[in-house]
Order: C-alpha cells, then structure tokens, then sequence
C-alpha cells in the first residue's frame, strides 16, 4: 500500500483531534477536509485513498460520539441536566427559526464592544461574498487560480456553515471577518494589476473602502486596550481580597489569579449544566465554597438560568451566612450576559448600572458553612 493511501487514512482521524483535545467547534476541520478532498478529487473518487480516507474520518466521527455521549450520560447519572440539549449541534437543539436567523447571528457577531465595526465589518462580508460571485460569473478574477479559488471559497463557506449549525460555539470576531478582508485585499493587487493598463479606479475605491475598515476596527482595538487594563485592574483586586487556599466561586473571568486554588465558575447556574433541583446554598456547602465574587453578570445569569425564586434565596442565604469584604465600582463590557437593569431586583439594583457591562463587584466571605 501507498505511503500517500496509508497517510489519507491518519490524517481522517488526526483531523479529529483538536475537536477532543481542544474545543468540539473543531468539527470545522474534517468537514472542511472532506468537503474539499471531495471536490478535488470529483473526477477519481472511487479509489483505494478516499476509501481509506472515509473510513479515517468516520473513525475520528465516531469516537468523537461516543466521547460526547458518554459525557452526557454521566452527567445525567450524576443527578444534573443534559447540557447538550442547551448547548448541543444548533441545527438540531434550535430548530428551523435558528437556522433561518443566521444572517441576523452573522451581523450581531461583528459587534464586539465598538459599535462602528459591526455595519462596516458586515459590509466586508456581504462584499466578500460578492466578489466571489462576479469571480464564478467571470467578471472579476479575486484568485487567479480556478483550483485555489474553489478550494478558497469551499472553505470559508463551510467553516462558517458548520460553527453556525453544527457547533454550539460559533467563532469569534475575528474569525469571521479576517477571510473577508484577505479577500479585499487580494481583489485590491488583482484589480491594480489590471488598471496599469488603463484607466480603472475600482483599486481607488477597494482602497478606501479597506482604509474605512481598518479605521473603525482601530477604534475597536483602543476599547478592547481599554477593556483589557480593566480586566487586569477587577481580577488583581479580586485576588488581593481572597487568600491562596479557599475555594471561591464566581465567574470564570476570574479564574486565572485563581488557578492555583480551588476555584469553581457559576456555570453550573444553568440547569442544563448542574443539578436542577439543587439550591444556592446546597451547592455552596457542597464545594465548600468560603469566597463568593459577586458582580452583574454572576446575578444576572442566576435570574436568567434559574428565575427569581432562586435568586432571592441565594441572596437570603449570602445576607444570613456571609459578610462582605470589600466591594468596588468597575467597567467591563461582558456583552448579552448582563441584561437590562430592570430586570434585576432590589438586591442588586443601583444607578450605574449598565447593560451589557459589569459596573460593581462585591466579595463575600462565607462564615456559616
């Protein structure tokens, strides 16, 4: 057998792998790699390599499975949810009304804390697809290469379809818009190279078009500076505040100053992913919890995956059993997970609060556990 048949079969079931080692939105990879194998090889596909290579990727698909499955199954054992029915493939746990909002999804994910990105980073999109369009009708040539452009556009075009239904994490910012924008300027040399011979000021316009891009992006990246200088200042006080041995809960935001001691996210807020019946105080005295890191974030996902009820008696229970160590005004943009403040209630309501953002933090040492 072929070195080259024998390594189609490996590399079916290494593509697999960051989706268990790193993160499952991986799955991108082998449904890239066999959507574009399958393209390039149209004309010779019924051999000995993509046999071998089928059987590498349905290998990798199936552990891949089993290992997600089985989570499940112990979680549920345990006595907590089915998170896979709360953060499972989209297509399947969302239904049709997801499916036909994901142009909506696309527009919303260029808003990250700079809200000029986002209608000029959609027009990167929306351009980019348009330019592979005029490609395909002959109009303008974007990659030279037919091969590469197919393999280009194949790749783009299905990374972005499965993270949107197949994966439960869709990619950042970032991964979304860079293609695009490696698209305009590809199409910008292109379209220089035929303008030397006359008179074309499309390369003008592609120019400042790209120029607008990267100047509201730079007012994006001098928030993100900003917000990164706060996250620093919130995690160092909050570090400052708690000693280096007791487990503490709070949002996984705080976990790095705290990784060398027990520390536990509220994730397990969401029904999905703890134990559904269980109480805020009940899963306090179960880790031994002695620090909680309170802010609009932590409440707000405690209404939002648990409902009122639920909130106020974790609040009882904070006000009966522990003592506050200090408390501080912040401003740190954490998106969708901070809702309106009208929404919260009594006990977490004040004036500068903010949608979107973490505008105070309390730490609160439990005394009675």
């Amino acid at each position: 057998m072929k070195k080259k048949t024998l390594s189609l079969f490996f590399i079916g079931i290494i593509a697999w792998l960051p989706s268990f080692l790193i993160h499952p939105s991986s799955i991108v990879i082998p449904g890239v790699l066999g959507i574009v194998y399958l393209i390039n090889k149209k004309k010779d596909l019924f051999t000995a390599q993509t046999l071998l290579f089928g059987i590498g990727l349905i290998i990798g698909a199936s552990f891949f499975i089993y290992i997600m499955n089985e989570i499940k199954e112990y979680a549920v054992a345990a006595g907590g949810g089915n998170y896979f029915q709360y953060q499972g493939p989209p297509m399947f746990v969302k239904g049709w009304k997801y499916v036909i909002s994901i142009p909506y999804a696309f527009y919303n994910k260029f808003m990250v804390s700079n809200i000029l990105s986002r209608p000029v980073s959609f027009l990167v999109f929306v351009f980019g697809f348009i330019l592979f369009f005029l490609q395909i009708r002959g109009k303008t040539k974007v990659i030279s290469d037919p091969t590469n452009f197919i393999t280009t556009g194949v790749a783009i075009f299905f990374s972005l379809t499965i993270l949107y239904l197949l994966s439960g994490s869709f990619g950042n910012y970032n991964v979304i818009v860079s293609p695009f924008i490696a698209i305009l300027i590809a199409s910008f040399f292109s379209l220089k190279e035929q303008s030397e011979q006359s008179n074309n000021k499309k390369p003008v316009l592609l120019l400042s078009f790209l120029l607008m891009v990267f100047t509201t992006n730079a007012l994006g990246i001098k928030e993100d500076v900003k917000m990164a200088k706060e996250y620093t200042r919130i995690t160092s006080y909050a570090r400052s505040k708690i000693d280096d041995h007791s487990p503490v809960l709070g949002l996984a935001l705080y976990y790095n100053p705290f990784k060398d001691q027990p520390y536990y996210s509220n994730s397990w807020f969401n029904p999905y992913g703890g134990r559904p019946d269980q109480s805020f105080e009940d899963a306090v005295k179960a880790l031994k919890v002695k620090y909680v890191i309170i802010d609009d974030a932590f409440v707000g996902r405690a209404l939002l995956d648990r409902g009122r009820p639920w909130t106020d008696s974790m609040f009882t229970y904070l006000k009966l059993n522990g003592e506050v160590v200090d408390e501080i005004e912040a401003n740190y943009f954490v998106g969708n997970r901070v809702p309106d403040p009208e929404f919260y209630s009594e006990d977490w309501r004040f004036k500068e609060q903010k949608k979107k953002y973490i505008r105070r933090i309390r730490i609160v040492e439990i005394t009675n556990n």
